[in-house]
């Protein structure tokens, strides 16, 4: 007895998911921007929240910036707590850090 197989055809990945590949193709780049970016504002303010990094963007890419923030922090380069569950997002960067960018 033969098996057959039905085969159906695959659908090419909607536009987005092409976008999210080329996003993670860049993300060491990506990660170094921002980080530069957020040194910036911490030299001057010593904190910055998620919200204004994300201000203006689209859905879209304030989820690809938090998920940044989320690589840069997993590599100690910066801290990231909230005050409250569901509040704010606030970055800073570590004792260190800080002191070695103070020039």
């Amino acid at each position: 007895m033969e098996l057959e197989q039905k085969l159906t055809p695959v659908l090419p990945a909607p536009p987005v998911i092409h976008e999210f590949d080329q996003f993670m193709i860049d993300i060491e780049n990506r990660i170094e921007e921002l980080f530069q970016k957020i040194l910036g504002y911490v030299k001057k303010e010593k904190r910055i929240t998620l919200s204004k990094l994300t201000f203006g963007l689209k859905k879209f890419e304030a989820i690809r910036i938090f998920l940044l923030v989320l690589f840069i922090a997993s590599k100690e380069k910066i801290r990231i707590w909230q005050e409250e569950a569901f509040g704010e997002i606030f970055i800073s960067l570590p004792l260190g850090i800080m002191n070695s960018n103070a020039t």
